[in-house]
Parts: C-alpha cells; sequence; structure tokens
C-alpha cells in the first residue's frame, strides 16, 4: 500500500475515480474541473466496490456480518 499525494493530472487521466469514507461509502466520481474520467460513466471497478461495500454493510456477506449490528 502506498500513501502519496497526487497531482490533478493524474486524476484527469485515471480510468475510475471514487470517494470513500463514513458519509461518502463509496460514490464514483465521473468528472473532475468539466473533464469527464474515463467514459464519463462508473467504471467496472468502482461498481464491484460499491456492490460488496452495500452487501457487506447491510449484513448480506457472512464473513462480514460481525460488522454490523441491527438495530430494532
Amino acid at each position: 500500500m502506498e500513501e502519496r499525494h497526487i497531482s490533478r493530472t493524474e486524476l484527469y487521466v485515471a480510468d475510475e475515480v471514487f470517494f470513500c469514507g463514513t458519509g461518502a461509502q463509496v460514490s464514483p466520481v465521473v468528472e473532475i474541473d468539466h473533464r469527464k474520467i474515463g467514459d464519463g460513466e462508473p467504471g467496472k471497478i468502482t461498481k464491484e466496490i460499491q456492490s460488496v461495500y452495500f452487501d457487506a454493510v447491510r449484513g448480506k456477506i457472512e464473513k462480514y456480518r460481525d460488522w454490523v449490528m441491527p438495530i430494532k
């Protein structure tokens, strides 16, 4: 794993970009500074990560069930 600052130029030429975090969850970014990222649609990897994330937080994936607490 690598953590570093990136330039906007790297984002402009990226195939996919997404935000992730408590508030953003997993949110695709399709445009930066009025420039399309990739084909301007959420990418395959972003959609896959988003799908697994939502299934995990909804308790649909057995191995992540201990991450969630049902609220009644």
